[in-house]
């Protein structure tokens, strides 16, 4: 790595004890791409170490092990299956192929979706097209067996799988399929469901969600609903959710519900965001503790172009877990609002990147639940940020010779650590077409 400078930040002492008390040494996995080959690297932060680990020849999508064992790598265009390899993360060297795996034909469901690491990465969920092919089912692959059970079988179309923290349990949410696709249903048909299915167990799937029940939604044309984001509290009595995830066009409609796992119903609405405003970003993430929700987003009305100071806002808002009521709110960044952003693994600190300035973390741990610390950085954060496990490193991409970025690709890889305010340049890493993947522990 190339050292190009170091900043006095304005850093409250959380940063620094967070960073002593964890002793995990975490490596950055990092995609290159030039014409139409592929590399990954491995970059460790704490020797400034780089290093080539796979190359391929087309377009992959990566899912990182959580004990950084093993990373999936699918390829998207592979014919007449798509197919998926399993690699050792530390040595690049293959261990394993499967076909049919994810799922392309349905627009409105992420690509991120298509695989699901258990917490203890000894096994994946993943989505492939059902039998039909009017919807998707659930399967499961096993690292140590290498084998596959199917979970569910059916033709609706089963997205958003989630791990329960202890690997016990799955959830996903289900729509069913009408005449032909799950798309083409009459308004009184087209809902969406959230089940939670056992999997050391095999008991059978648990209805948490009927949306087809829920009454104050009737009046939301259904075209811009779509449940994702399924996010287990850490002490597995809740599961937060999103309604409104469409992938194309104008997202005018989002709402953010909770609703109790140990028993059906509970359901509550903590933000509902359907005044016909452009929804640009929206991050939410629980704190450690399963006490409080923070959630941060960013809209734009919806309409005729006005004037850019005005054209974007942005807030955070928490929640209390006990009542599900707002206890604070922070409006940020008024005259831009905020483009990309990302929330540390305890749901703390978030790092931001608003249109048109410079890269933010900010600091909301505090027992006051006020803003006490903005750290800034010389760069514009080009996609979503990555927070290592720790909470010491954070890694972006970067427009390497502009202030803003543009699309012509000359990115590059930053690193900072948060506890000495250091500011990385990956320089063994060509500028170009770069992104980052994630984070793994190096034990």
């Amino acid at each position: 790595m190339k050292k190009i400078t170091t900043i006095s930040l304005f850093i409250m002492s959380v940063f620094t004890a967070c960073a002593q008390q964890s002793e995990v040494n975490n490596g950055l996995v990092v995609q290159h791409m030039e014409d139409d080959v592929r590399q990954i690297y491995q970059v460790s932060p704490e020797d400034s170490d780089t290093q080539l680990l796979i190359e391929f020849s087309s377009l992959y999508l990566f899912w990182i092990a959580p004990n950084g064992d093993y990373i999936a790598v699918l390829d998207r265009f592979s014919k007449p299956d798509s197919i998926l390899t399993l690699y050792d993360l530390q040595s690049g060297e293959e261990l394993d192929t499967l076909t049919n795996v994810g799922q392309m034909e349905f627009e409105d469901i992420s690509y991120q979706e298509n695989i699901v690491w258990s917490p203890d990465s000894q096994s994946f969920a993943f989505l492939r097209l059902s039998e039909g092919r009017n919807g998707t089912d659930l399967w499961m692959y096993d690292v140590n067996s290498r084998e596959v059970t199917q979970i569910t079988a059916d033709e609706t179309v089963e997205r958003s799988p989630s791990w329960s923290p202890d690997g016990s349990k799955l959830a996903y949410a289900r729509h069913s399929v009408c005449s032909s696709t799950a798309w083409d249903c009459a308004d009184e048909d087209n809902y969406w469901q959230i089940f939670v299915t056992g999997i050391a167990d095999e008991q059978d799937a648990q209805l948490l969600v009927d949306m087809k029940q829920e009454t104050e939604l009737q009046q939301i044309p259904w075209l811009y609903r779509s449940i994702c984001n399924l996010s287990w509290s850490p002490d597995m009595k809740f599961i937060l959710f999103e309604d409104g995830c469409r992938t194309l066009g104008p997202n005018i409609y989002k709402s953010l519900y909770v609703v109790g796992v140990a028993e059906k119903g509970g359901l509550v609405e903590l933000i509902n965001d359907s005044n016909y405003d452009i929804l640009v970003t929206y991050e939410s993430s629980w704190t450690q503790d399963s006490k409080r929700i923070h959630v941060a987003y960013s809209t734009m009305p919806f309409g005729p172009p006005i004037e850019p100071e005005t054209r974007l806002s942005a807030a955070i808002q928490i929640f209390e877990t006990e009542h599900f009521s707002v206890i604070n709110e922070f409006k940020l960044s008024p005259e831009y609002g905020l483009l990309d952003m990302a929330w540390s693994d305890d749901g703390t600190r978030l790092a931001v990147s608003p249109v048109d300035d410079q890269a933010t973390v900010i600091d909301i741990q505090n027992d006051d639940f006020v803003i006490a610390a903005q750290t800034q950085f010389p760069h514009t954060i080009c996609f979503s940020p990555y927070w290592d496990t720790s909470g010491r490193y954070l890694a972006y991409i970067s427009e390497s010779e502009n202030s803003t970025c543009n699309v012509n690709g000359l990115y590059s890889v930053v690193v900072t650590d948060l506890s000495t305010g250091d500011i990385s340049e990956i320089s063994d890493i060509p500028v170009g077409w770069n992104r980052i993947v994630g984070w793994y522990p190096v034990r």
